[in-house]
């Protein structure tokens, strides 16, 4: 039977003349004409026959419709009827159905169709679903006009219910840009007719583009997270004109599709798979953050952007909005909305009242374990939001992740107990970091709740020609954990990049105490007025009497660090003497980590890294010091050295007006077995630079005229080898009659004990040891 239906195109035609003809069956002429529809929009790449190929204008696709639904029945009915507004009735082989409304005509073929589907409970002799339809997109259409001031088709939307060419498409439910929408059998009426006819809003915006049909679509492709994020959000808002509670999740089921968006940040902001994907419908979540921030103006400007465009590029339509808006760009507010999306379901971001309603309602609904970001253990992906004790963090580490246009990856760590109140030192290298940001900011129990206080939010933007870019943040005690965000502020597409994002805490030092004498151990390894939790400066104390042997002196202990060569000389180039301007450079601290009761620094002086680990000796009033060497095989010694020299140098100072010099207080004890061992001490505050060895012997303090510190200095030469590579001291603090007793538990061959004659050391009086 010859198909009375009328197309425009020569292709078409064809097909309807090689159907009269018998060349091909109603069946095959009803998969070739749901594939042509479905390759027309990009939607299918199954071949049809090269004598089809065409392209196709509104009639070619309606008659093609008419085809695919007749060969479903394998009947070809006598046409579609015009229909007049309001009226409704079937055609006369009963295989053909309409209704229509002041904007739509709704077409439907009952063989295709349930008897559930066509349930007609108030006997209209119109199916309840198309009244229930009608209904709604009549309504939403008033509110896209009125409400967003969005400007609809001009024509009649002609929307085809349960045709083939639906399922050949999408099997969800399409919108076409001829006045064309395709339901599937089966939709809920309070959301798809909504959705897709706001595409249909949407599509008179893009005809109005220079964009012509045989290049649409690459255009749509990069645009379609768009429509369909935008035709989310625009379902949600005329839900709520009709609920002016908050959103029923039912009422936007594709919210469901927040953790698709949520899980792939990484991505493009663009990104979206329009065939098979769900991801660009969860993008929602960035629309309604954005229509919060600029007003739902932002939406309407963004379509209305698009009109004359050459190229739909995805994201230029949002820098259009905002410009129209005078709000910036996207490039400078990428940073602020991934950081909101990223906290948007946590609770501590709804308790803090940041969470919108229709937010709560989303997050409530449709995110499992919220957004499943939060968990126990470190989960996959690049969103990621691990709860650790302090303990388990990594204190220096790196992540790699790939980063699309606009996108954003976010690392969570957990600051160690030894780096709370110290910088976290963040560094992002990449091929190109120009156009990168790097956010860091500090939260307690979960990432929403963030600590907005000066030095617990950062952040930095990449310079032109960049390939690295760095900031840091201090995390409190209250706000021990970090979340480090990094986003492409290129919103305009490109190859996604590589990042690697590394972390390093800066750990200032720590207290640690054996439950006897407490220790301030700073991150390079000496001892200095490292804070205890009350605030008390701690250097060397002893617990019991509260007295300090060196926290009142600016550097009183240091170490220096030499190499020898094979002559004997000593080359003072690479070290640390932190009160000596002499010395030219500082160390650099590879780490530091500390408990309650244990230390270490690891520094790189030169091509060596020198370790320093503290922890408690067999006698309480003394800790035990391990001193090691390990080389930086990218940095080579010279070949001539033989002897890594490593000097402990400890200045107890006496303050006050003297008339007459003072008598040395330092008693030093030398075993000549140690031949490792040679020092020297001298008054003053300073140090002078060694030139050969000497063997530890007392000197006395100098008369000073006026009121000054006198300080006599201890020190330790020791001798390192690469047979040898490591050395123990033991520093501690004792009650001057104790002193001794410590030193020969200990065995020390080698020592210097200092007790000044100040009026501040009474009661007892403490003696500071030195010794190996």
């Amino acid at each position: 039977m010859t198909p009375h239906v009328k197309a425009g195109s020569r292709s078409v035609r064809r097909l309807i003349s090689d159907l009269s003809s018998g060349r091909i069956t109603d069946s095959k002429a009803g998969r070739i004409a749901a594939r042509l529809v479905a390759r027309q929009y990009g939607f299918s790449r199954k071949s049809v026959p090269r004598r089809y190929h065409g392209t196709l204008g509104r009639i070619d696709i309606e008659a093609l419709s008419v085809l695919a639904a007749r060969a479903s029945a394998q009947v070809v009915p006598a046409g579609v009827p015009e229909a007049g507004a309001g009226e409704s009735g079937c055609v006369p082989l009963g295989l053909e159905c309409y209704a229509d409304s002041a904007h739509f005509e709704f077409l439907w073929d009952p063989a295709s169709l349930t008897k559930d589907q066509l349930a007609d409970v108030d006997g209209s002799g119109v199916p309840d679903q198309v009244e229930k339809s009608l209904d709604v997109m009549e309504k939403a259409w008033a509110f896209f006009q009125d409400q967003l001031h969005m400007i609809g088709p001009t024509d009649t939307v002609t929307v085809w219910w349960g045709n083939p060419v639906e399922s050949a498409i999408t099997d969800r439910g399409a919108s076409l840009g001829l006045d064309l929408i395709f339901m599937p059998a089966d939709y809920d009426t309070a959301y798809l007719p909504v959705h897709e006819l706001f595409h249909q809003f949407q599509w008179h915006y893009l005809m109005a583009a220079t964009v012509v049909i045989p290049n649409m679509l690459p255009n749509l492709l990069l645009i379609n997270w768009w429509m369909e994020a935008t035709a989310e959000w625009a379902t949600t808002q005329y839900a709520l004109s009709t609920d002016h509670t908050t959103t029923n999740a039912q009422d936007v089921p594709e919210s469901k599709h927040l953790l698709d968006f949520f899980s792939t940040t990484d991505k493009a902001l663009s990104y979206g798979d329009f065939t098979n994907g769900f991801r660009q419908y969860g993008a929602v979540a960035a629309v309604q953050l954005l229509t919060e921030w600029f007003g739902q103006d932002f939406v309407t400007y963004s379509w209305q952007s698009v009109g004359g465009k050459s190229v739909l590029d995805g994201v230029s339509q949002l820098d259009d909005a905002l410009a129209r808006l005078d709000d910036g760009d996207m490039a400078g507010t990428l940073p602020s909305l991934w950081l909101s999306l990223y906290t948007t379901c946590d609770p501590a971001t709804a308790a803090s009242g940041a969470q919108s309603s229709v937010f709560e309602s989303w997050c409530a609904a449709h995110v499992v374990n919220e957004l499943g970001l939060k968990t126990e253990t470190q989960p996959a992906g690049s969103v990621a939001r691990p709860v650790h004790s302090a303990s388990s963090s990594r204190r220096d580490s790196h992540t790699f992740a790939q980063l699309g246009a606009g996108g954003a990856v976010f690392q969570d760590i957990a600051t160690p107990e030894s780096g709370i109140g110290a910088p976290l030192q963040i560094t992002v290298d990449a091929a190109d970091a120009s156009h990168l940001a790097v956010f860091a900011y500090a939260w307690g129990s979960s990432p929403g709740d963030w600590c907005a206080s000066d030095n617990t939010f950062d952040g930095s933007y990449g310079t032109t020609g960049a390939t690295e870019l760095s900031t840091k943040i201090v995390a409190p005690s209250e706000c021990p954990n970090v979340t480090v965000m990094i986003t492409d502020t290129q919103v305009t597409h490109h190859d996604d990049q590589a990042v690697t994002v590394g972390w390093r805490t800066k750990a200032t030092g720590a207290v640690i105490t054996n439950g006897t004498i407490s220790l301030g151990v700073s991150s390079t390894g000496s001892l200095y007025n490292q804070h205890a939790a009350d605030g008390t400066p701690v250097g060397l104390m002893d617990n019991a009497s509260g007295g300090d042997g060196l926290a009142s002196v600016t550097h009183a202990d240091s170490w220096l660090f030499f190499l020898q060569d094979e002559t004997g000389a000593l080359d003072g180039r690479a070290g640390s003497y932190l009160s000596q301007e002499a010395i030219p450079r500082d160390p650099s601290v590879v780490d530091f980590w500390a408990t309650s009761s244990e230390a270490a620094s690891i520094v790189q002086v030169g091509p060596i890294e020198l370790v320093q680990y503290y922890h408690p000796s067999s006698n309480p009033h003394a800790y035990q010091l391990d001193v090691s060497v390990r080389t930086d095989q990218d940095i080579p010694i010279a070949a001539d050295t033989e002897t890594i020299v490593y000097r402990r140098t400890i200045a107890t100072p006496v303050y006050g007006n003297y008339d007459e010099a003072l008598p040395s207080y330092v008693t030093v004890g030398h075993d000549p077995a140690q031949t490792e061992v040679a020092g020297y001490t001298n008054s003053g505050s300073g140090i002078g630079t060694i030139g050969d060895s000497q063997l530890l012997t007392p000197v006395d303090i100098a008369t000073l005229d006026a009121w000054e510190t006198h300080s006599q200095a201890m020190g330790i030469d020791l001798y390192l080898t690469p047979t040898s590579p490591q050395i123990t001291l033991y520093i501690g603090a004792a009650p001057e009659a104790d002193a001794p007793r410590v030193v020969n538990s200990l065995n020390a061959g080698t020592y210097l004990l200092s007790t000044p004659p100040s009026e501040e050391n009474t009661d007892p009086r403490l003696t500071v040891i030195l010794a190996h």
